[in-house]
Order: C-alpha cells, then structure tokens, then sequence
C-alpha cells in the first residue's frame, strides 16, 4: 500500500495482513485462477472473501472429500480473519486448508476487492 505523508507518497507493508502457504486442489485453483481474471482480482481476495463468508455460517457439515493432486499456494489474508479461521479449524478438527477449500463455495463476487486494491493510497494518522 502506498501512504501520503507529509505530500509524498511512500511505499508501505500492511501490517494488517498474514502471509500463510496452503495447499489447494489443482482443478479448484485453476477455476479460481479463471474467475480472478474474469474479475479483475485476485485469488487471494477470492480466498479471503470465500473465508469471511464461510466464518458467518454457526453449523458447518465438511463432506469426506477423496485424495487428489494439490498444489502449493501462497498468499496474504487480513490477520484478524486468519486467527479466527485458525481458531475455526482447531474447533471443528480439521486442518486449515481443507476450510479454505470449502471456502470456494461461498466466494461473493460482489463484494470482493479489486486486482487493484494492493495500491491504494492511505493517509499516515
């Protein structure tokens, strides 16, 4: 992100994000590669949104899912929505990338942040 200070503009990490690597199934990460380009966003974005959407549900019923070929992916999500998914997935049992796999299912396209969202511009408070 890019931060006005002082009438410059100076490159910034974001603090707020958690940069993590998972696995994903080949066939369902090629989809969201698809539908990030039809989008102008990113997969990471589709991921997170896909989290925060599956985070509001109370009773979540993971079907038994047979073993495939995945792929290693990495990616940043908003910190605090990384804890309560880690939390999440220490309740149900099961490991962090299998919820975001489920997580594909409730992607709102609506709602999630635009390929350029990465350079915006934010003031220093």
């Amino acid at each position: 992100m890019w931060v006005s200070h002082n009438g410059k503009l100076v490159h910034m990490k974001d603090a707020s994000r958690h940069r993590y690597k998972t696995y994903i199934k080949e066939d369902v990460l090629a989809n969201l590669k698809e539908l990030a380009a039809a989008h102008h966003t990113e997969v990471g974005y589709l991921l997170e949104n896909g989290v925060m959407h599956l985070l509001e549900e109370d009773a979540l019923t993971l079907p038994k899912q047979p073993r495939c070929a995945k792929k290693e992916f990495r990616t940043t999500m908003d910190a605090a929505l990384f804890n309560t998914l880690t939390a999440r997935a220490k309740q149900l049992g099961v490991p962090i990338n299998r919820l975001l796999q489920e997580a594909v299912h409730y992607i709102d396209i609506g709602t999630v942040k635009r390929k350029d969202y990465r350079y915006r511009i934010e003031s220093l408070k």
